[in-house]
């Protein structure tokens, strides 16, 4: 209920009918079992049962749907996941959520890609909002669940997270062909394994240096089994490849296999189902 709580700040209202609350911003709404009465409440007085004294007819009407598509359960780790890789910059607002098909669940910020392939057939082409994104972490935390099971429809998508139910809009506009920038495992030139662990141990140390350096542009240098910042600061790793990566777009990959290519090629890491791809520094994956 903590979101719910959070969202109906927005409009300043909570609905109760049937025993279920409601809050919405219209852009998105989650919808949570009550025990509170039929009406309209204020969100500080909500836990108090102190209703407004307004017509429910006053709360805006809830998303006309239309026709449902079809529908898939996501695990919420895969969501959870891929949401490290999504955009915050506004000029890419296609990029500002995960991408759904049916068959992969993917999110990439122009420089890193993070993907889960599913398997089956390709049946939708819905960009989920990170907002939303955000409220399925919360609310699968929040209830101890992990899956969502999601409903397909034109401009929305309905989501079931344990008994809370969340209905967004989508982001209109086409997300990038994610496949053209997925490298080909056997034209690598090395392969080997990546542990994530390995940096995020070195992270709060790696960073404090960045902090102090005078250009922000400078990333971790992969060489030879050893990882370092600036020539005086180097800790072994176990991946032995040749290339200079931003430290946070490393912590978004899982630990897996390696494959590394010629400069100025990204790094495919596959772990299971997942992917991820990573650019070097002052390249970029889409424009």
């Amino acid at each position: 209920m903590k979101l719910l709580m959070k969202l109906a700040k927005d409009l300043g209202a909570i609905k109760v009918i049937g025993g279920f609350a409601t809050a919405t911003n219209l852009a998105l709404t989650i919808i949570e079992p009550c025990d509170k009465n039929d009406g309209l409440y204020n969100p500080v007085g909500f836990a108090e049962g102190l209703n407004i004294k307004s017509a429910l007819d006053d709360f805006p009407p809830s998303p006309d749907l239309g026709d449902c598509l079809g529908e898939r359960v996501y695990q919420v780790e895969d969501l959870e996941f891929v949401s490290k890789a999504v955009c915050d910059k506004e000029a890419r607002y296609y990029l500002h959520g995960v991408y759904l098909n049916g068959k992969d669940v993917v999110a990439s910020d122009g420089h890193t890609l993070s993907m889960v392939n599913l398997g089956g057939s390709v049946d939708f082409n819905h960009i989920l909002p990170n907002y939303a994104v955000k409220a399925i972490l919360g609310i699968a935390k929040e209830k101890k669940v992990g899956t969502a099971r999601i409903e397909f429809y034109t401009k929305h998508l309905k989501i079931f997270v344990g008994d809370a139910v969340i209905i967004s809009d989508v982001i209109d506009g086409n997300f990038p062909d994610f496949n053209r920038v997925v490298p080909s495992p056997e034209k690598a030139m090395i392969v080997t394994e990546f542990d994530v662990a390995e940096f995020k141990a070195q992270e709060k140390t790696i960073k404090l240096l960045m902090k102090a350096a005078i250009s922000l542009d400078d990333g971790v240098i992969l060489n030879d089994g050893l990882a370092s910042y600036q020539d005086d600061h180097q800790f072994p790793v176990s991946c032995k490849i040749e290339g200079k990566f931003k430290l946070s777009q490393l912590l978004k990959a899982p630990s897996g296999t390696l494959y590394y290519f010629y400069a100025p090629e990204p790094i495919l890491i596959l772990a299971g189902n997942k992917t991820s791809v990573i650019m070097p520094i002052r390249q970029q994956l889409t424009n």
